[in-house]
């Protein structure tokens, strides 16, 4: 059992082939750990960041660390040394690292999405098609295409796709399916309501209908019980002398 800290554990990843024997995590605790999965021990502690690390990618011998405190760093899983501190990847927050095609994207809380280079550590592209943060990035094969999805938290609810080489290829209208499921429960909610309404007027009239027959019934018991009192009292005359 690997135990990180009392901190959450909120990535976790298995280097390459090459160091299959590794496992890195990153925590609650702004702490990055290289673990022995032979021994079950920890090998490394890489500390630096000042918030939670929420990613974490691979890329030959680095491990690169996303953190809440908006910096991407870049560490020699065999050392532990820092190789390179990005400041300001994104702002507020990096949420999500991905490697595609030799190269590290990243998204954050300021809805950018970025790719970096991993040999000089610099920004070669960035893009914006999301109206809030973008939380998630997926690979995904398109037959013979390799594209990136990327979701995001805004209330638009796209779900953006992406060339490899950086180039939007399609926003699918993820909000535009939300809003016409939400309309057809809206419709159907209307008819339930409708039905509803209707049966209630039936119940209503029926109670009505009920009150006027047990007020006819009660006149009609009151003007049975005064003719047999006036019997009574005819039938009384008639037998007195």
């Amino acid at each position: 059992r690997l135990s990180q800290s009392p901190a959450d554990i909120t990535a976790a990843l298995q280097p390459s082939a090459l160091l299959h024997t590794l496992l890195v995590s990153g925590g609650d605790d702004c702490t990055v750990r290289v673990w022995n999965l032979k021994t079950c021990t920890t090998t490394l502690e890489l500390t630096g960041h000042s918030k939670a690390i929420r990613s974490m990618a691979i890329h030959g011998n680095t491990v690169w660390s996303a953190s809440e405190d908006g910096t991407i760093r870049i560490w020699n899983v065999n050392s532990g040394y820092c190789v390179k501190v990005i400041n300001a990847a994104h702002q507020s927050g990096v949420l999500s690292l991905l490697v595609v095609n030799q190269k590290i994207w990243s998204s954050g809380c300021d809805n950018m999405l970025r790719i970096w280079n991993p040999v000089t550590f610099t920004m070669d592209e960035e893009q914006k098609n999301h109206d809030g943060t973008v939380n998630l990035m997926l690979r995904v094969c398109r037959k013979e295409l390799l594209t990136v999805w990327t979701t995001s938290a805004s209330s638009s609810r796209v779900l953006s796709v992406w060339n490899t080489d950086g180039p939007l290829i399609d926003s699918v209208a993820t909000n535009a399916q939300h809003k016409r499921k939400e309309e057809e429960f809206n419709t159907i909610l209307a008819v339930h309501v409708e039905n509803i309404n209707k049966l209630n007027d039936q119940l209503a009239n029926q109670d009505k209908d009920k009150r006027e027959l047990e007020y006819r019934v009660q006149c009609l018991e009151r003007m049975l019980d005064s003719a047999n009192e006036k019997n009574k009292q005819d039938n009384n005359n008639r037998d007195s002398p």
